[in-house]
């Protein structure tokens, strides 16, 4: 089994966060990339609280599912413009 060629991948950031990303890789001697690689690597979710649980994972990918077959239902063959589609229905009509 051969192992699977590096791809490259981008990542936004603002100047300021380039620069502290840039100067943090810089004080422990490492390339940006390897900088950050390594922080994903080391992630804990004790120390991120933002980080997903796998339940909560699948939630979102059940409600982001969910979320795609209204619109798809709601936009149908010819149907409205996404904008109208996309509009909650009205209440007390």
């Amino acid at each position: 089994m051969t192992a699977d060629p590096k791809r490259p991948r981008s990542l936004s950031l603002n100047p300021a966060e380039r620069t502290m990303v840039r100067e943090a890789a810089a004080a422990v001697g490492k390339e940006n990339s390897e900088y950050i690689l390594d922080l994903v690597a080391a992630d804990d979710p004790e120390r991120h609280p933002v980080v997903l649980t796998p339940d909560e994972q699948l939630e979102l990918r059940d409600g982001l599912r969910e979320l795609l077959r209204t619109v798809r239902e709601r936009l149908g063959e010819g149907g409205p413009d996404a904008a109208a589609a996309l509009r909650p229905p009205a209440r007390g009509r």
